[in-house]
């Protein structure tokens, strides 16, 4: 019976890792730049591509990243090229 249940977890975590390999994430881009802009107390608005990338390093990237509402000198902050997290 365990040995059943250690094989049902192995396959679940198998198929989560496969789905968010190959998973569109920008259906959750408006769910991730809410989240986010609450934590970091900035709007922040994603307007190109947005990936996660696993591996010996999981990495998040994002293209055309704006970060406004700030206190720094300029009005907002744009990354016209790649913000890797």
């Amino acid at each position: 019976m365990i040995l059943w249940r250690l094989a049902a977890i192995v396959l679940l975590a198998v198929g989560l890792f496969t789905y968010l390999r190959s998973a569109d994430l920008s259906v959750y881009e408006d769910q991730i730049e809410g989240y986010l802009s609450g934590k970091i107390g900035h709007e922040l608005s994603v307007d190109g591509l947005f990936e996660l990338n696993f591996g010996s390093l999981t990495q998040l990237t994002a293209e055309n990243v704006t970060l406004s509402n700030t206190n720094w000198p300029l009005a907002a902050l744009h990354f016209t090229r790649f913000l890797t997290i």
